[in-house]
């Protein structure tokens, strides 16, 4: 059998540690994902946030504030305004050190699904909830810290590691070096 020269062996190693290493990622995230989401539909979080929209603009505001800020803007509504998801996408861009963008989909013709994600200097997550023009419904809410993605880059590394190491002795064993 042919052998291959040590440049090769090294970037074959290498190929094969980022390989492993996102093996390692897809396989930890659905877990990671289950792990910090939890249910709201019995439940209510102040800091659970839901998306308002009134005539002129679009607000970000906390389930345990919409009371009063029904009050105040007695011209609300919770449904997303056909066709202008891109248009409140861009207004929400960055607003109070925080970046939220939301993705609606119609569950019927006065109700609507939506996904709110956020991110600010600490915490990243998004919470779903259902919507009609006056209620809201909220399903689940999913947070993670930065820490998070520091395990993911852990397991990624040791993922990758291992495989690396399977890999190096398979080819010890086929003699290819």
């Amino acid at each position: 059998m042919r052998r291959i020269s040590w440049l090769a062996l090294v970037l074959l190693l290498i190929f094969d540690f980022f390989a492993g290493g996102v093996g390692a990622v897809l396989v930890f995230e659905p877990f990671q994902e289950q792990r910090n989401t939890w249910s709201m539909e019995n439940e209510t979080a102040p800091e659970y946030e839901v998306l308002v929209f009134t005539p002129r603009d679009v607000h970000v505001v906390p389930f345990g504030n919409l009371n009063e800020f029904k009050e105040r803007h007695p011209d609300y509504s919770f449904l997303v305004p056909p066709d202008k998801v891109a248009f409140y996408n861009a207004r929400l861009a960055r607003r109070d050190a925080a970046y939220f963008r939301f993705e609606a989909t119609r569950i019927t013709a006065d109700r609507q699904s939506i996904r709110l994600s956020g991110s600010d200097k600490f915490t990243h997550g998004f919470h779903v909830y259902e919507a009609t023009d006056k209620e809201v419904f909220p399903k689940t809410a999913t947070s993670f810290s930065y820490l998070d993605d520091f395990y993911q880059l852990v397991i990624g590394m040791l993922g990758g590691g291992l495989f690396c190491f399977a890999c190096y002795f398979i080819y010890r064993k086929l003699a290819i070096f």
